[in-house]
């Protein structure tokens, strides 16, 4: 099969990108989740989007910036930290020129998705070119802004199935005047128990992970009061307050672990243990968003996808195993999405085989795990189920 490789600059050769092929088409970003998720089939059309860059709107007073979807996601914060504003996103690959598009399709996230949210909190509007070339715009430059259908939700972590997300308009946050790392050696166990303490707390952590052996806890705010907190965090759990440069290495380790990972997991944060004790392999785990990465043997990699859908939760490959399933069990709204890809790409020219056979008319639908509690479908929103029960009673009792 010959491909055909397009690299549209703007919305409209976006536009044209699609109107003017015809067959499947690939949409591709910097390639930094190329191994991520089901293996894409052979195409006769391949759209980058790393020509698709730029600054479309940006009014520090706003708080707000509109996008590019190809803008490398390191380049924008470049950006807005001239303003001393910062996306306040910090998933590992960022690190590798990960684009904003790419982001949002992968539903990728970093430890700061505890305080923030994903992008699919941080994004309020986008505009996306379906498959027949129509140009669908959601939400806009409000952040309140809650008029019709939410599109941006329903293509985070759509892998590129239903659209072409050409423009994107984010939410900002300012730059916290200072930051401190509380550190503790422990078991999982007993981080999972100390997180539960903090989360009962009035300390406020913005991020709390156990990165293979350590429980890490990034408390933001002013210069005094971060340092109060970071203390009484450290007496109250037995840790220590690192310096600026150590906080620093401990959270590139924490990427580093992340960015070797086979698989990511996402489900309740109360059963996280129990599921990461399949894995018996290194383990990053956000042990109050439920979000964790794991580095699993390929000839282990579906029994982790089973644990976790007796769990109650979602799993994907990022390393592509040949005879290992990429996903976990079908999700239960897979009649929903199904419908969706019927409604938005009926002749399925997009991204074919990132989800393996789900979008098969005859793939069967059971076993299956239960529905996201995010309002979109399960298989879009893969791991923003574990997130939203983080404040629950049963996680904080």
């Amino acid at each position: 099969m010959t491909t055909t490789s397009l690299s549209p600059t703007d919305l409209h050769s976006a536009c044209e990108a699609m109107a003017e092929t015809h067959g499947t088409v690939r949409i591709s970003g910097a390639d930094s989740a190329h191994g991520w998720a089901g293996a894409p089939r052979p195409t006769d059309t391949v759209v980058g989007t790393t020509a698709l860059t730029g600054v479309l709107a940006y009014n520090p007073a706003d708080m707000t910036i509109a996008v590019r979807a190809g803008t490398r996601m390191a380049d924008l914060q470049a950006e807005v930290a001239q303003h001393g504003q910062r996306i306040a996103f910090d998933a590992a690959r960022v690190r590798r020129g990960a684009t904003v598009g790419g982001l949002v399709a992968t539903a990728d996230s970093g430890p700061l998705a505890l305080g923030f949210g994903s992008l699919r909190d941080l994004v309020i509007g986008a505009t996306v070119v379906l498959p027949d070339a129509t140009v669908a715009r959601t939400g806009g430059h409000v952040i309140k802004n809650v008029a019709g259908y939410d599109l941006a939700k329903l293509l985070h972590g759509s892998y590129g199935a239903f659209g072409l997300l050409a423009e994107v308009v984010l939410r900002l946050h300012p730059v916290p005047p200072a930051e401190r790392t509380v550190r503790l050696t422990c078991t999982l166990e007993e981080g999972t128990q100390h997180a539960r303490t903090l989360m009962a707390s009035a300390l406020e952590p913005v991020s709390l992970e156990w990165a293979d052996g350590a429980l890490l806890a990034r408390i933001e705010g002013t210069d005094a009061g971060t340092s109060a907190r970071a203390a009484e965090l450290a007496d109250l759990i037995g840790g220590t307050v690192l310096s600026e440069d150590e906080a620093a290495t401990e959270w590139e380790r924490h990427a580093e672990l992340v960015d070797r990972a086979d698989v990511r997991i996402g489900c309740r944060p109360s059963r996280l243990p129990t599921v990461l004790d399949a894995c018996d392999s290194a383990v990053v785990a956000g042990l109050a968003t439920g979000v964790a990465t794991a580095a699993v043997p390929a000839s282990r990699i579906d029994e982790v996808h089973d644990v976790v859908t007796a769990a109650g939760g979602t799993s994907v490959t990022r390393t592509r195993q040949e005879q290992r399933r990429a996903w976990g069990r079908h999700p239960s709204a897979l009649s929903v999405v199904r419908a969706l890809k019927h409604e938005l790409d009926p002749a399925r020219r997009l991204c074919d085989g990132r989800f393996e056979t789900w979008f098969e008319p005859s793939a069967p639908t059971a076993p299956t795990t239960t529905a996201s509690t995010t309002g979109a479908p399960a298989a879009v929103s893969a791991h923003d189920t574990a997130t939203t029960d983080r404040t629950t009673q049963e996680e904080h009792s």
